[in-house]
């Protein structure tokens, strides 16, 4: 699928996405793709935990192929939820070695000075970028929010991912109001813990073009799996 396509997929329905990583990645890629997933992210922070790096290529290459889905290449940094803490020349490093493998590239708003050329090199090569933004302790005011989203479109995200924890239903309700609201780019909104359950199940609702499930364990607090996702979107 071209980015054209993708992009005009996403533009009118939400995806289910399927987060996988650990050791069996490639029959947890076939059960994603049984179970309805559209795309599968591939955490490859999670992947590293149980892998050498020099066998990246050929186990994204064969996810890739038992899926036969679009991917997304998440390595997530280690403040933000990832598994393994990596200096920033590796994950440069890491992201260049499978960008061809990938269809779209997931990259923190918080990363540093690796942005730039990951999403320069992301684009030359016809890749979706996402940039994401992670909050694992509240969820911010509506201005903090649009200040991350509009800081993500300048770096040149197609997508901005906004994930951040509900402590209670308000402020999951805040955080999908401006999902609604945003008009700059296509946007995925999550809010993290039990009281963000509906932005998860319910998102497309308010405008987010991606759903986030687990197939084998989850990658986030409150996140559903894909068989849920999958009855409900």
């Amino acid at each position: 699928m071209t980015k054209k396509q993708l992009l005009k997929k996403l533009e009118s329905c939400c995806a289910v996405v399927a987060s996988i990583g650990g050791k069996k990645v490639i029959p947890a890629s076939k059960l994603a793709k049984k179970l309805g997933a559209d795309i599968i992210e591939v955490r490859i922070d999670d992947i590293l935990r149980e892998r050498n790096e020099r066998l990246l290529c050929g186990i994204i290459r064969k996810v890739k192929n038992a899926a036969n889905l679009p991917l997304i290449g998440t390595v997530r940094i280690f403040s933000e939820g990832g598994r393994v803490s990596l200096p920033e020349d590796k994950r440069l490093a890491i992201f260049l070695s499978i960008m061809d493998e990938l269809d779209l590239v997931d990259i923190e708003l918080r990363a540093g000075s690796i942005n730039e050329e990951i999403i320069e090199k992301a684009h030359e090569k016809g890749k979706l970028i996402i940039v994401s933004y992670h909050n694992f302790r509240s969820t911010p005011p509506v201005s903090v929010l649009r200040k991350h989203a509009e800081k993500a479109v300048a770096l040149g995200a197609d997508i901005v991912k906004i994930a951040a924890m509900a402590n209670k239903k308000k402020d999951a309700e805040r955080l999908l109001g401006f999902c609604s609201s945003w008009k700059k780019s296509l946007m995925t909104a999550v809010s993290l813990g039990a009281p963000g359950k509906l932005s998860r199940t319910n998102g497309h609702v308010y405008g987010s073009c991606l759903a986030y499930g687990y197939v084998s364990h989850p990658f986030g607090p409150g996140q559903p799996s894909v068989k849920e996702l999958r009855c409900l979107i």
